[in-house]
């Protein structure tokens, strides 16, 4: 799996055949191109306005010196109407009310909504747009503005739509890549008492294995065994456990870069992981680092 590490850490050099590459410690002043190679979209910073990569958002974040705000979402792969439910609830558990002002405009490739925002900085005018790519990627637009600057705010939005370029997002090689991997980690826990009377005394050990299957097809499967000893002056005991679970993969990337595992597994639940290569043959999701080699059990 050489290939997805050189991809993930190389693949930050790289951009956009236009534009600047989005970095996370810098500002963009109005028609700076800003580009996101990992989701293969870039688009122009708006006249009057100025913005950076806000961690917090998980967006390119910009004002206005109205104090208009605009927040620029991107993903190497999603839909408009998926998109704009998670940013729904992600805004609804910050607080924000929305009220929808007549029902939301939508294309085959575009979704767009205007409504009525409350907030704890009072009524505000929200706008939200987004677009699909042909690769399946996404950027999707917010604006907050006073009431009486919604007409000019949509035209800011839209415009800003409207300066997208779509390619092939970098993130489709770390999936390639990805596709017909296994990942492996062992782990082992050791544990004694000692008491004065020896009967007493007892040692304990146990070792898990985990490992990770990643098919090319978009399958994967998950399994885990731990067997655990105890040994003591009466003898001898033994037991091992097992579970797993298999399902489909994705492997997605938001507009700085960071790839993000998605598990849909068959018995219902999902899980989510940031994936990170701490060093070569490794990978780790989330805090748990995994050694990479190749699979078999792929079809």
């Amino acid at each position: 799996m050489k290939g997805l590490f050189g991809v993930v850490i190389l693949g930050l050099a790289l951009g956009l055949a236009q534009g600047v590459q989005l970095q996370s410690d810098r500002q963009y002043g109005a028609g700076t191109r800003v580009s996101s190679p990992w989701t293969g979209v870039s688009f122009v910073v708006p006249q009057g306005y100025r913005g950076s990569y806000d961690p917090d958002a998980e967006g390119f974040v910009m004002s206005s010196a109205k104090k208009d705000y605009l927040a620029v979402y991107a993903l190497s792969a999603a839909a408009p109407e998926e998109f704009a439910e998670y940013l729904l609830e992600a805004l609804q558990q910050q607080g924000m009310q929305l009220q929808l002002k007549g029902e939301p405009k939508q294309t085959p490739s575009t979704l767009s909504a205007q409504a009525v925002a409350r907030t704890a900085q009072g009524q505000l005018s929200f706008y939200f747009t987004a677009k699909q790519g042909q690769a399946g990627n996404l950027l999707a637009v917010v604006g907050l503005a006073a009431p009486r600057d919604e007409a000019a705010l949509k035209k800011v939005v839209d415009g800003l739509l409207a300066s997208a370029q779509f390619g092939i997002p970098q993130a489709e090689a770390w999936k390639r890549e990805l596709g017909g991997a296994l990942l492996t980690l062992k782990s082992r826990n050791s544990a004694w008492s000692r008491d004065p009377n020896p009967s007493r005394s007892a040692t304990f050990s146990s070792n898990t294995k985990e490992s990770y299957v990643f098919c090319s097809n978009g399958q994967y499967a998950f399994s885990t065994k731990t067997e655990r000893f105890l040994s003591n002056s009466a003898g001898y005991l033994e037991s091992t456990d097992s579970d797993g679970h298999s399902g489909e993969w994705n492997l997605i990337a938001n507009i700085i870069g960071t790839p993000i595992l998605y598990l849909e597994a068959s018995n219902g639940k999902s899980y989510e992981y940031v994936l990170r290569v701490p060093g070569q043959g490794s990978l780790a999701l989330d805090d748990r680092v995994y050694t990479v080699g190749p699979s078999d059990q792929c079809n």
